[in-house]
Formats: structure tokens, C-alpha cells, sequence
């Protein structure tokens, strides 16, 4: 269940650079101006050099653009060219930061949100804390989100509170409950982590021991995408962003005591993976 190497050293990063911000925000106005002046100026610095080395990439070394983008497909050297503003954030990111930076605002209406995903134009929101970790929360808090999330991410129109406190969810593929048909089994085989698209819903299905589970393809920590997610040999899933681990077969958080990844009702049948869709 230990996270590799590189999955602990991303966490701790992240980790670090999360709480250093949180500090500087409570200290008196001199010295947080200072702090963040400080934080520009290192962000300026690398940004130059970062800039340089991908138009040298995309201009001036043969192959350099096709280098470019497998390096821009890596989660960490993404979110690194995003940091210093080469890339621009993704919604989701840009959705996790505004949540983030208001979160002193939302404990004074009652509890915290937690980005689950963006599916433009709806950015699906958890609701956790004094709100009970209900699907509905107190009506200021929600109002307070949609805001939030609508002035400063321009995909967003809408916001809807996601609730996981069933083990399972169904699809929404249509006004009555049925079997929809998903990927054959034996695409599972290559890889133990398979992304599929279910009408609009992106899911993943996961070889889990003897069985397959299949869940929203979406990180319970920040909602980013478990594509690139891989099981270890005791069955359990590492999400490649940040680290957080989970039960290949229920979803459980092992990271995260509480937190799960929303499951679909599956069945294997006829060598292929059913998904019950509807509601």
C-alpha cells in the first residue's frame, strides 16, 4: 500500500507548497507583500528559462514540437509549464485554486468544497466539513460556491453538488434504468486501468483481483482524471497527480480516510463490461 518514489515526491511537493502558501496568507500585510514578491520574482525567473527551452524545442530542434507535446502530456511537467504561466491551467486546476483561495470565506458559511471535476459547462462540487458532507449543504454556502466558480472560470456556467454517499451511482444515460453496453474485457488486459465514455460521462474500468469495478474517471481529491492511473500487485490504485491511493475493487480512499471514488453498478457479461445507466 506504500505510494512510489515518485508518487510520495510529488505528494510531499504539493504538500509543501500548499502550507508554505497558507502561512504566507496569515502573516501581517508587510511581511505576506514581501513573501509573494518574492514568490513572483521566482516564478519570473524560472518562466525565462522555461520559455526559452520550449521555443528552442518547437523552433529550432529537429522533432522539438512532437518532444514538446510528450512533454506537455506528463502530469507533473504540465502542471510545472502551468505554474509559471507557459500552459494555461486547465479548468479544473483553475476551479481547485479558486475554491482554495476563498476557503477561509466558505468555513465562515459552515464548511469547505472540494472540486470533484469540470464537464464545461458544470463544474461538480463536495461539499464537506460543517455542512455535514450532505449533498445539499446550507443554501448560502452553495450560492457562495457557484459564484465563486462562475466569475473566475469562464467554462463554468453552472455548479452541481456531488453527492457520493451511495457506494454506487448510476450513469445518466436516460430517463429509465438499464444495461448499457461498455469496452470488451480483454481491452483490459494490456493495461489494468481502462478510460471509456459513457454518453457524456468519462468512467475508467479497473481490473480488481478476479472482478472489474468501474467509476466515474475522476480523482476524489481534485477531480483530475485517473487515465494514466496504475494497480500495484496488492490491488490497489495510485492516482498519478498527486499521489492519493485507493481500493481498486470499492473505490475506498486509503489516503484519505472518508473519501471514495464514485462507483458504477458493472457487470461482465458475454466477455464484455455492462454499465447500468439512467436514474
Amino acid at each position: 500500500m506504500a505510494l512510489t518514489k515518485r508518487e510520495l515526491l510529488v505528494a510531499e511537493l504539493a504538500g509543501e507548497i500548499d502550507g508554505a502558501l497558507a502561512a504566507v496568507e496569515k502573516l501581517p500585510a508587510p511581511e505576506r507583500e514581501l513573501a509573494m514578491k518574492l514568490k513572483d520574482a521566482v516564478e519570473a525567473f524560472y518562466r525565462a528559462g522555461m520559455a526559452r527551452m520550449v521555443r528552442l524545442l518547437r523552433d529550432e530542434v529537429a522533432g522539438g514540437g512532437d518532444a514538446l507535446r510528450e512533454l506537455a502530456s506528463d502530469p507533473e511537467v504540465r502542471a510545472a509549464l502551468a505554474a509559471v504561466g507557459i500552459l494555461r491551467a486547465g479548468p479544473s486546476e483553475r476551479a481547485s485554486r479558486a475554491l482554495a483561495a476563498e476557503g477561509e470565506r466558505l468555513q465562515e458559511l459552515g464548511g469547505r468544497a472540494e472540486l470533484v471535476r469540470v464537464d464545461p459547462p458544470v463544474a461538480y462540487v463536495r461539499l464537506l466539513g460543517g455542512c455535514g458532507s450532505c449533498s445539499g449543504g446550507t443554501a448560502e454556502l452553495v450560492a457562495e460556491v457557484e459564484r465563486i466558480l462562475v466569475e473566475r472560470v469562464e467554462e463554468v456556467a453552472e455548479v452541481r453538488i456531488f453527492d457520493d454517499g451511495a457506494r454506487q451511482v448510476p450513469v445518466a444515460l436516460g430517463s429509465t434504468s438499464r444495461w448499457i453496453e461498455g469496452p470488451e474485457l480483454v481491452a483490459l488486459v494490456a493495461s489494468p486501468v481502462l478510460a471509456f465514455e459513457a454518453g457524456e460521462t468519462s468512467l475508467i474500468a479497473v481490473a480488481a483481483g478476479d472482478g472489474v469495478s468501474v467509476f466515474v474517471n475522476a480523482c476524489a481529491h481534485q477531480g483530475m482524471p485517473l487515465d494514466r492511473a496504475s494497480v500495484d500487485p496488492e490491488g490497489i490504485l495510485h492516482c498519478p497527480w498527486h499521489g492519493y491511493s485507493y481500493d481498486a475493487a470499492s473505490g475506498e480512499c486509503l489516503s484519505l480516510p472518508g473519501s471514495r471514488l464514485a462507483r458504477v453498478p458493472s457487470k461482465v457479461d458475454g466477455g464484455r463490461i455492462w454499465i447500468k445507466g439512467g436514474r
